[in-house]
């Protein structure tokens, strides 16, 4: 799994998606774009970590499933309900950003992206 890879993939799926314009928390301010970012990031930096036997024994597949799993968790924030959420100074209701079924659509295309073909194979 080549890092640098990972990662612009990643960033261009989350700019063709308007990641950049979207809000992911609302008291820092930061986008759904750097937000995703920091995490697959970490999380590709623990992939050899995680992968020593005395630790998980974490395969490549369970990594490249792992770096998808974090890209896509957060993808109900982009929904318009949850941005006008979480940008309005005092929500007259919650909205939740869990959003399973957006979750399920995306996860083969972010595989692809990434170049996880193996990933899109089991997802179909």
């Amino acid at each position: 799994m080549d890092k640098q890879q990972i990662l612009t993939s990643a960033m261009q799926w989350m700019h063709a998606r308007g990641w950049r314009s979207k809000l992911a928390k609302s008291r820092s301010g930061q986008s759904l774009f750097e937000h995703s970012l920091v995490e697959v990031d970490v999380l590709i930096e623990l992939q050899p970590i995680l992968a020593e036997v005395r630790h998980y024994g974490l395969t490549e597949a369970e990594g490249s499933i792992l770096a998808v799993a974090a890209l896509v968790h957060d993808s109900g924030k982009e929904t318009d309900d949850w941005q006008r959420y979480v940008r309005a100074s005092s929500p007259a209701k919650w909205v939740s950003h869990v959003n399973p079924e957006l979750v399920r659509g995306v996860v083969p295309e972010v595989c692809k992206a990434l170049g996880f073909d193996e990933i899109t194979e089991d997802v179909q």
